[in-house]
Order: structure tokens, then C-alpha cells, then sequence
């Protein structure tokens, strides 16, 4: 049976940060989901720790790649490889907590308009570090806020979001095409949008 979600982290150089990236995803216990983590051409050092990590049980499935493509290729990727009905976009230095990813499932599954779901990202400390974006005009929601600010919890409507945790229908990657690998490490996210 497939999963629910396939979860997938572009990976470059990091092995500790990810690490705790993948534990805190374990810890969240989220019933039907895989872990692709692609492996951006770092050095052979940190691509046999992925293969580890995989045996570990980690991720569900190790990518490495020899060349450097950059952010929207390495989803693209892992997107490829993916089987689960959602994907979940999650940075290999972000940490999850209980209930994250069946709040994205269940704002996901509220409309059938909607198509991408991004996260509250925050700070150490609390603090927001990003929201949603809205381009008219440019502002970006709710940075430095407190996360318990009760204009924070409100799901809203926004031009894009950032993905560095961020699920996205299956079906829209089919409609209209994966990311633009022209973009490398910056704007695919708002492109997409």
C-alpha cells in the first residue's frame, strides 16, 4: 500500500541537522508516510551516511546524487521517486513536532482548491520566522511575531508560502509540471506558486 505522504529533503553537506530532522519526523508519529532524502552531490562521507541513515530505517529511501543540481532539481528528484498521494517539501535543518503533518493533511483535504499547504516556520525561541506572502503588496506575514499571536493561527489564503516545509497535492505536480530547474537554490518556491 502506498503512503499517505512522501516526505521529501533536499540534502547538501549536513549530517547532525539532519539527523534530528529525521528523528523529530519518527517522533511525530504520523501513521502512512515514507522519508526520501536527496543527496546533492556532497562529499562521499555524507552520502554513505545517508545509505546508514536508510539502513537505520531512518528515511525510506537515500538519493545521492554525483552532480550538483541545485534545490529544485533535488525535489524534483525525490518528487520522482515519491509514491504518496501528498509531498511534503521539508528542509534538512527543520525540526517537526506532534500534529504538524495532520495539520497540513487536514487543511490539504478541507477544498479541493487548494493545492499547497506551508507551515508556521519558527525560530528557536518561538518566534515566527516565516508565514505567508502576499504580493499585493509585497509583505511578508508575520516575521518576528510571537507564534502564540492569535493572527498567526489563522489559515489564510496567500500569493506563496515558503517550502521549506510545505505539502503539495500530487495532482498539481501532474496538472502542471514539477520545478523549474532554471531557478537553482532560490525563488522555485514563489515560481511554483
Amino acid at each position: 500500500m502506498n503512503p499517505t505522504t512522501s516526505i521529501v529533503i533536499p540534502n547538501y553537506r549536513l549530517t547532525r541537522m539532519l539527523r534530528n530532522c529525521l528523528l523529530s519526523i519518527k517522533a511525530a508519529k504520523f501513521p502512512s508516510y515514507e522519508v526520501i532524502v536527496v543527496d546533492d552531490a556532497s562529499k562521499s562521507y555524507v552520502q554513505r551516511y545517508l545509505k546508514d541513515l536508510e539502513k537505520e530505517g531512518l528515511c525510506d529511501k537515500a538519493i545521492c546524487k554525483a552532480e550538483n543540481g541545485g534545490f529544485g532539481r533535488a525535489c524534483n528528484d525525490g518528487i520522482a521517486a515519491a509514491r504518496g498521494k501528498y509531498i511534503v517539501l521539508l528542509n534538512n535543518d527543520t525540526w517537526v513536532h506532534d500534529g504538524w503533518l495532520e495539520a497540513l493533511v487536514a487543511r490539504a483535504e478541507e477544498a479541493e482548491k487548494i493545492g499547497v499547504v506551508g507551515s508556521k516556520i519558527l525560530f528557536p525561541d518561538g518566534a515566527v520566522m516565516w508565514g505567508c506572502v502576499s504580493f499585493q503588496p509585497v509583505r511578508f506575514w508575520w516575521h518576528g511575531h510571537s507564534c502564540y499571536a492569535p493572527e498567526i493561527n489563522v489559515p489564510r489564503d496567500s500569493s506563496s508560502g515558503p517550502f521549506c516545509s510545505a505539502l503539495i497535492k500530487r495532482a498539481l505536480f501532474d496538472e502542471i509540471g514539477l520545478f523549474d530547474e532554471r531557478f537553482v537554490n532560490g525563488w522555485e518556491d514563489v515560481d511554483f506558486c
